[in-house]
């Protein structure tokens, strides 16, 4: 089986404890509670970046004269998908 590369890091006083708070309280190590806690920051920031991604896009399709400029940027883009080749 193979093992995690694992490293050290310096935490403040206070959040050591409350980490060690969290892994009492699930009964689980303090690590066991760092990985949770890094799966939680990186769904945020995916999160995030869905909806920036929608905004953006909304906006941008609220702008008639961009959106049209979108729109014909992509037909472009539909020609370059058979690369020449005659498609049946």
């Amino acid at each position: 089986m193979a093992v995690d590369k694992t490293s050290m890091i310096s935490v403040r006083e206070e959040d050591k404890k409350y980490l060690q708070l969290l892994s009492a309280e699930k009964h689980v190590t303090m690590l066991s509670v760092i990985h949770d806690l890094v799966k939680e920051v990186k769904e945020h920031r995916r999160k995030k970046f869905f909806q920036e991604l929608r905004s953006g896009f909304a906006a941008l399709k609220n702008n008639p004269d961009q959106w049209a400029e979108e729109l014909k940027e992509r037909a472009l883009f539909d020609n370059t998908l058979a690369d020449g080749r005659q498609i049946d």
